[in-house]
């Protein structure tokens, strides 16, 4: 076990191409504790995974405390990848200015479990999900405002949250979603598995293709309690939301004063299953409709 409880590691680099680990590696049942202190501007090479700290086969990441990660680098997860059964517990960090490929700030492989409770990320940038691109997250904010996804950027899609390959449910509660930006999913993006969102807040993303809230490729999505999906914008289908697939299951929450600039559905877009049970969809830009179905007759 090795704790960090305060000091820097800042511009270390895993030389290898395919190296994991800028400034800490962990193997076989490894532990690191990082309650304090700052990873900045660390790097791995070309096909390396977590620019800061990778973890694999049954290691554990604990970061709290208020933790810092700045400026890192890794193909994938800019500052922290976790795979091989590893685990990762966030409960007090920020994560600002990373950069990757997959996840700009923290990645995970398929059979990782993350579970957040406490953390900011800003300003994040990757290909596929600003800020996360992973699978089986538990986020449930320990206290409101606890979690904030902020002006995270992918070129592809999944702005702030990319999650794909699930085997176990993706949970979000009381999480913050907002400004954003991506081609599609400027929010969120799920391509598998199953999305649960309750009490969550996405706001004010904004998608040069569709979803600029939530985009679902596949999958199944259930949104409840209190969630709000509001301002955001797309320049086609779904301002708020765009389904193509799967399908996406709204009980409770609040849809409402998206824009859609140049097609269908301010609101929503739903070229798929969809099951509305509760809720609300509230006010959207009259010129192009609140909700569009453009759903097969076979389906």
């Amino acid at each position: 076990t090795v704790t960090m409880a305060g000091g820097t590691f800042e511009a270390n680099k895993a030389t290898a191409r395919s190296g994991g680990g800028g400034a800490v590696s962990l193997h076989e049942n490894a532990k690191f504790i990082m309650t304090g202190g700052t990873m900045k501007s660390n790097q791995v090479g070309e096909y390396g995974l977590g620019g800061a700290i990778a973890a694999y086969k049954y290691s554990s990441v604990d970061i709290s405390g208020g933790a810092l990660f700045e400026s890192n680098y890794g193909r994938n997860g800019g500052a922290v990848y976790a795979t091989d059964d590893a685990s990762l517990r966030i409960a007090g960090a920020t994560f600002k200015s990373n950069t990757g490929t997959y996840a700009g700030a923290v990645g995970t492989g398929s059979t990782v479990t993350m579970d957040l409770t406490a953390a900011t990320f800003d300003s994040n940038k990757a290909e596929y999900g600003g800020a996360i691109h992973g699978s089986n997250i538990k986020a449930i904010a320990s206290s409101p405002g606890s979690i904030v996804f902020t002006s995270n950027i992918a070129t592809r899609y999944g702005g702030n949250i990319s999650t794909y390959e699930s085997r176990g449910d993706v949970i979000l509660g009381g999480v913050v979603i907002e400004k954003g930006s991506a081609p599609l999913g400027a929010g969120i993006h799920t391509a598998s598995g199953v999305l649960k969102l309750t009490d969550c807040t996405i706001t004010d993303n904004v998608a040069t293709g569709s979803g600029g809230g939530l985009y679902v490729a596949a999958g199944t999505v259930t949104m409840d309690g209190a969630t709000t999906t509001a301002r955001n914008e797309a320049v086609s289908e779904g301002g708020g939301i765009s389904l193509q697939g799967g399908s996406f299951t709204m009980k409770s929450g609040d849809v409402t004063d998206n824009l859609c600039t140049d097609g269908a559905s301010s609101n929503a877009y739903f070229a798929d299953e969809a099951y509305l049970l509760g809720g609300r969809f509230g006010a959207s830009v009259p010129t192009t409709g609140g909700v569009f179905v453009d759903i097969p007759a076979n389906h």
